[in-house]
């Protein structure tokens, strides 16, 4: 029983270390993955609870509060994690998998060799692994809802007499009785200034720049 016990308590903390380490470094896509994660911790509380109850070493009062406690001590993280796996699934809804009604907006795509950059519960930053001249970073902004608001693509183009040039693309998603629309920017060193679509599409075709649209 007490050998029992030891396994179920170290069992129990290996799981919530396991809940750690998924929370800080990686991400869980799949609900199968979470379930075991999740079952896995409850079955480890339950079974120090059984034994407590069985050998009758702490009276109702104490084997409540250690349930309570261990109960309080995986609530947090259980709910945090539950929480993450919602947002990376409606952040995966609108990468690489939206690109088809990108392609048919004529808005920038996403390409296969790009890795997110930054990722928050209401925006995240797809980027070129390496410093790229052309299409380098896409920022997409999701509600709470789970529906997408905006995308803004940043475009780097050759610097002209040291200065640094840019073209960024923004496109607002319909929302309401609003339409979808588009805006666009050319940055030459310290100065910006609107442009059309036909301008920045122009301007990218002059630098032989590839659009990914």
């Amino acid at each position: 029983m007490k050998k029992f016990r030891i396994f179920c308590v170290c069992f129990f903390f290996l799981d919530l270390g396991i809940c750690f380490y998924l929370e800080w470094f990686k991400e869980i896509h799949s609900i199968y993955i979470l379930i075991c994660i999740l079952a896995a911790c409850l079955l480890a509380l339950f079974g120090v609870v059984i034994l407590d109850i069985l050998e009758k070493v702490k009276s109702k009062g104490g084997i409540i509060t250690t349930f309570c406690l261990m109960l309080i001590s995986m609530g947090p993280l259980s709910y945090r994690e539950i929480s993450d796996y919602k947002k990376n699934l409606c952040q995966d809804k609108f990468g690489r998998e939206f690109n088809a009604r990108r392609k048919s907006l004529g808005i920038p795509q996403i390409p296969e060799n790009w890795h997110i950059k930054y990722n928050f519960y209401h925006s995240i930053t797809w980027q070129a692994r390496d410093s790229v001249t052309g299409h380098e970073s896409k920022e997409i902004a999701i509600d709470s809802s789970c529906s997408i608001n905006r995308e803004q693509d940043e475009y780097e183009l050759k610097p002209l007499h040291g200065k640094a040039r840019y073209v960024r693309i923004f496109y607002q998603y319909a929302s309401g009785k609003t339409k979808d629309s588009v805006a666009a920017w050319f940055g030459d060193g310290d100065s910006t200034r609107d442009v059309s679509r036909s301008q920045a599409d122009s301007i990218l075709d002059g630098e032989k720049i590839k659009k990914d649209y």
